[in-house]
């Protein structure tokens, strides 16, 4: 063992960073004296609270950091004993050094063998692939891709007993409004229904993203829906928000048919969102993000508003109000100032979450509002949807993968596949669901034995 320990030890290292000191234009230093030697063919992971510093050590490596108003102040990287510290990013690549960066940094409007082709420039022309590497995707009849699984490997898990995640004392499930008792799940008929989805069809260019989906969301309930990438969740989403109008059905708030309504006028009748990406204007402010959502509660025009008279004065003062409130309801206050660039991705999360409940609305969507985050930031962040649930009264409605939150929280599940509703049902039931089993959880003959 102890020979074994100092082979690697002495291992030459493909990649080496020596007394880094890293910082931005903006934040200061983020990054001091770091060295960091990553033996060829190792799998070497960075840890650490947001704010520490990872994110940056990897565009000093990457070449991007000055994409970001960063630099590298003193140290070096280097790629097999070549100095890489500084270089532009596309040489950084043709060296051999790739970067997922953070959040899904896609071209939505290409395609997937474009997307993917986007890198061929980086190489030199005799190196471009002729094609997309890998296997093709085997179509089932009627057209649509059928999806590979491997072998002996689930794709989720279900909840033994009260797993995964615990929030604050009262908060082992989410409590609806006042009638009900800590920790007892809503019955389906408890309440008026406030949301309702009635065969709602959407197509794009002939491919059907949702097929006739029908669902009633209660009030104060803490709805979930699952399903694989591709199932059609975040379409129903932009449906419901105004984003997408769907080509069938009809979608009701409190029985008011909001089907191809403006999404600042469904934001104003009180359905409020986050996004999968966190959508936010970099330079802004937090407090000023979060005055962003108040603007669908405010009526005075944009003359009185440049003139800052009468009612433009009046809601611009409850706005601000409002907003502190709100920040302050999450901890957040002291970032007020803080430029939203500069805040690490579970902090920005949180601050989207502030900026859609300024709005002051009764039916809450969240778009997987813990994707990307760390055990503490998960805990964090289902901490302040628990509290707006309960503070407010709120209905939730959210759209996860870690189904540890989704089991620990919801009332109820529903789960898309391909564009169909497959199954709705409490936590208990979905997870004893053979349909939801072999379609999204796993079913349990594929485990491992």
């Amino acid at each position: 063992m102890a020979e074994k320990n100092a082979a690697e030890k002495n291992a030459a290292a493909s990649l080496a960073v020596d007394d880094l000191t890293v910082g931005y234009r903006t934040g200061g230093v983020v990054l001091e004296d770091v060295s960091l030697k990553v033996p060829a063919g190792r799998i070497v992971t960075l840890v650490g609270p947001n704010g520490a510093g990872k994110t940056s050590l990897l565009r000093a490596v990457s070449g991007l950091l000055k994409h970001h108003e960063g630099a590298v102040h003193r140290g070096r990287v280097t790629l097999d004993d070549d100095v890489i510290t500084g270089a532009d990013a596309s040489a950084v690549v043709r060296r051999g050094v790739a970067q997922v960066l953070e959040g899904r940094q896609v071209f939505p409007n290409l395609t997937v063998r474009e997307n993917l082709l986007a890198g061929a420039p980086t190489l030199r022309r005799d190196e471009r692939p002729a094609g997309l590497p890998g296997r093709r995707v085997r179509l089932r009849p009627g057209g649509r891709p059928d999806r590979v699984r491997r072998p002996g490997r689930r794709t989720g898990r279900r909840r033994a007993g009260r797993a995964l995640l615990h929030g604050r004392a009262g908060h082992e499930r989410a409590a609806c409004p006042a009638d009900r008792g800590e920790g007892e799940p809503m019955t389906t008929t408890e309440h008026p229904v406030v949301l309702e989805l009635q065969d709602v069809t959407l197509n794009f260019s002939g491919v059907r993203s949702l097929d006739g989906v029908s669902l009633e969301i209660r009030e104060g309930e803490t709805f979930g829906i699952i399903g694989p990438n591709g199932a059609g969740k975040s379409s129903l989403f932009n449906c419901v928000s105004g984003v997408y109008r769907p080509q069938e059905g009809r979608i009701r708030h409190r029985g008011r048919d909001i089907l191809g309504s403006r999404p600042d006028r469904v934001n104003a009748l009180g359905i409020g969102r986050t996004f999968q990406n966190v959508e936010s204007f970099p330079t802004m402010t937090v407090l000023d993000s979060v005055l962003l959502g108040c603007i669908a509660r405010q009526r005075a025009g944009i003359l009185r508003g440049m003139l800052w008279y009468g009612w433009a004065a009046r809601e611009e003062r409850e706005s601000r109000a409002k907003a502190e409130e709100t920040l302050e309801m999450f901890g957040l206050g002291e970032l007020r100032d803080t430029r939203m660039g500069e805040l690490p991705g579970g902090t920005q999360r949180q601050v989207e979450l502030c900026r859609a409940l300024a709005a002051e609305p009764d039916v809450l969507l969240l778009d997987e509002p813990v994707a990307g985050m760390t055990h503490d930031e998960v805990e964090s962040m289902v901490d302040a949807i628990l509290d707006a649930h309960e503070r407010l009264g709120l209905t939730v409605v959210l759209i996860e993968h870690n189904m540890g939150v989704v089991m620990d929280i919801c009332d109820r599940i529903a789960v898309l596949d391909f564009g169909r509703l497959v199954a709705v049902g409490t936590p208990e039931e979905i997870g004893r669901d053979p349909a939801v089993l072999a379609a999204y959880l796993g079913s349990a003959e594929a485990d491992p034995a």
